[in-house]
């Protein structure tokens, strides 16, 4: 895939990453070499976290990665520039829950966090999703499902991880063209295409991959961290810190 900047008059300013499978293994731990990558990482450029997660676990995130609160949480639905900003809700989690009740009654659907999402409802992965996916579009056409692989998530179909981080790349001084995003899940592919670079682990889905300017060899958390190596071998990042 031909990249979309270049790297020898540009460099980004901007790294949003998702969170579970990208910089986690499946059973959500942190990766160590990501842990300290992203701490790095932090003093060279702006990260934000870009998660399906609630924001009160992705603030609680990004105090641990020392990231300063700039993140997107359930999947574009809630934005905020930092700790001390007041959160941006892009979605609509009445009217998520407004199907909430079908869902139950024919696939005992259940809720996951629902006290903590501000912007979606997301549910157990217990029931068959295209099935499901048929019922919710017919209740409401600007509904959609989204199957993460760790959740299964009620949204507005306009809103996303792309959506959000346009909005908050608006405030840094920044395009997205500056920005390289790294995902490994379909929930990731609206941010990966707006970026002007996008990066993936060996365990995202082929359509994923599809779409990405470099596919790391490496799973998980040691793919983000080799995809972060690859930007800085071609001088997309200047490693000012000593990443590695």
């Amino acid at each position: 895939m031909e990249l979309r900047i270049d790297g020898e008059n540009m460099q980004v300013k901007v790294v949003a990453t998702d969170i579970d499978g990208t910089l986690t293994d499946r059973s959500r731990k942190l990766n160590p070499s990501a842990l300290q990558v992203v701490q790095n990482l932090s003093e060279c450029v702006k990260v934000v976290l870009a998660t399906g997660n609630t924001l009160c676990f992705t603030w609680a995130c990004s105090v641990l990665l020392g990231t300063g609160g700039a993140v997107i949480a359930e999947n574009g639905a809630v934005v905020a520039s930092g700790y001390d900003s007041e959160p941006l809700i892009l979605g609509d989690k009445e009217r998520c829950l407004r199907v909430y009740p079908i869902l139950v009654e024919k696939f005992s659907a259940r809720a996951l966090d629902i006290d903590y999402r501000l912007g979606e409802v997301v549910l157990e992965r217990n029931f068959c999703i295209s099935k499901a996916k048929r019922i919710v579009e017919q209740y409401d056409p600007e509904l959609e499902l989204v199957d993460t692989d760790f959740a299964i998530h009620v949204k507005l179909k306009h809103v996303s991880k792309a959506r959000g981080l346009e909005r908050l790349v608006s405030t840094f001084s920044a395009s997205m063209d500056e920005v390289a995003a790294f995902g490994d899940s379909r929930n990731d592919i609206s941010m990966l295409e707006k970026a002007g670079i996008s990066l993936t682990v060996a365990n995202a889905p082929s359509d994923v991959k599809d779409v990405c300017d470099y596919v790391s060899p490496y799973s998980f958390g040691e793919g983000f961290v080799d995809g972060v190596r690859w930007l800085v071998e071609r001088g997309f990042i200047d490693d000012v810190v000593g990443l590695f």
